[in-house]
């Protein structure tokens, strides 16, 4: 197999690094090997017919190798489940700042390793404690009489070897109490150890009872009914350039103070200094000044960020979308109205799984029944008529209309101010503004024979009104 060369920044310490590319494969040492064949690409992308609004699958024959290896160098780091792509190195004491913090490692772990490290605990302690009731016994002398001799007392009645003592040491910490094998009265030691092996056994059903209900109780399990769109829009939403995307909870139990906010990941950015800035997060606001980050989420949610100056979709295009590499996070948190816990719930869109030019279909209609949702449509999209430049192009493009306005306007009333000059038997003016306001004019000026609100018509058939200064 051929491979082609490109040179690619490389992770601080990290020497040998696999990226991804187009067709999902690791490549080591920044080798990318060249693009399969045509008929052995996977990847495809969608096109829409503006005459049909059909979206049809096409292949991506038209992106070369190096803008392919461009758009999926970096891998993603937040999945769309809401998992973290990263892995810590080199952390100093990182397993003794875990023992430190030892319930919350416990409650981390998988519910399998979970059960397997009680159980572990609950068989060491008495098996523990069976080699200690062993050794009572054993100084004691209970071995070295019969059991039931009515000569001798032993320490433990009925203790014939070590697997007498390991079943009476689990008879006494789970307080079975057969009743034929007990601690007897005569042996001081016997007692505190009874004692103090049931606060040993205390201590670790407090703790699995702990471990347990709150994993039970963590709202992580929570995020799974709550949705996002698969993909997000790009497109004008009343009148101004937005990005969109939904969000929707399929219980009914109500989420208190729920609220997004919204990220934008750049994986690699160099500064102006040449330092190598990795993760850059750029935030996307959704309304947090108005208020409208916060959603009354019912019913699926669209949620909105307006295209501005302030935004870092800003210089992004149509054209430059397809060559864009970055990320962008959402992050919706609430409170849990049945146990008050808080949750988080994550997910993350790509350059390529945002469209431009579309809306999402309408979900709600209403019957005699109320409002119904049809959660068929949640990720489908229609197109509508959006330009396919960027923000501040559009903003620039709206600025210099608004002078060639301003211009006009200035011209117009150079031609009026001649005209009125050049009539005869009328006072010279010292100064004239106009104002057009629902295409009547309005003349400010001054003058002997001119009074408040009077009337006049240029020679140009202008109406203008007169007021004092």
């Amino acid at each position: 197999m051929e491979f082609q060369t490109y040179n690619m920044p490389e992770f601080p310490g990290k020497k040998d690094r696999s990226y991804l590319t187009m067709d999902g494969g690791p490549t080591r040492n920044g080798r990318i090997p060249r693009s399969p064949p045509l008929h052995q690409q996977s990847q495809v992308s969608l096109i829409s017919d503006t005459s049909t609004g059909e979206r049809t699958p096409i292949k991506k024959s038209s992106m070369t190798s190096s803008e392919q290896v461009v758009r999926r160098r970096w891998p993603r780091f937040v999945s769309k489940d809401g998992t973290c792509n990263y892995r810590n190195h080199h952390v100093p004491a990182q397993k003794r700042r875990y023992i430190r913090d030892f319930f919350t490692s416990l409650v981390d772990l998988r519910w399998r390793y979970s059960v397997l490290a009680f159980s572990a605990a609950f068989v060491l302690s008495w098996f523990l404690f069976g080699i200690v009731w062993y050794i009572v016994s054993l100084v004691h002398g209970d071995f070295a009489h019969e059991v039931g001799d009515p000569s001798f007392e032993p320490c433990v009645s009925e203790m014939r070897d070590f697997t007498s003592s390991f079943l009476f040491s689990l008879e006494t910490q789970t307080t079975i109490g057969y009743g034929s094998r007990h601690a007897r009265d005569n042996c001081g030691f016997g007692a505190f150890l009874v004692a103090f092996q049931s606060i040993i056994g205390l201590f670790i059903d407090t703790l699995m009872i702990g471990v347990f209900l709150t994993k039970l109780a963590r709202p992580k399990k929570r995020a799974h009914t709550l949705l996002f769109s698969e993909q997000a829009c790009i497109a004008n939403r009343d009148g101004k350039l937005s990005f969109m995307f939904r969000v929707a909870d399929i219980r009914r139990s109500h989420i208190v103070e729920a609220h997004v906010r919204v990220f934008m990941i750049r994986h690699h950015r160099k500064t102006i200094e040449g330092e190598e800035l990795y993760l850059n997060f750029e935030d996307v606001n959704v309304g947090f000044d108005k208020g409208t980050d916060r959603v009354f989420l019912i019913t699926p949610v669209t949620v909105v960020h307006e295209i501005d100056k302030e935004s870092p979709f800003y210089d992004i295009s149509e054209d430059s979308l397809a060559r864009e590499d970055f990320e962008v996070v959402v992050l919706f948190e609430g409170i849990l109205e049945s146990s008050s816990y808080t949750l988080q719930a994550r997910t993350s869109y790509l350059a390529e799984e945002i469209l431009w030019g579309y809306h999402f279909d309408n979900m709600m209609t209403c019957s005699e029944y109320g409002y119904e949702v049809d959660y068929k449509k949640f990720n489908k999209t229609h197109p509508v008529n959006t330009h396919e430049y960027s923000a501040r192009i559009m903003d620039a493009h709206r600025s210099s209309l608004s002078l060639e306005t301003d211009m006009d306007n200035n011209r117009q009333c150079k031609s009026l101010d001649r005209g009125l000059d050049d009539r005869e038997g009328e006072p010279k003016r010292q100064s004239m503004a106009l104002a057009y306001e629902n295409e009547v004019q309005t003349m400010v000026c001054s003058g002997q024979e001119w009074g408040q609100g009077d009337h006049m018509t240029t020679e140009n058939g202008h109406r203008v009104t007169c007021t004092k200064l």
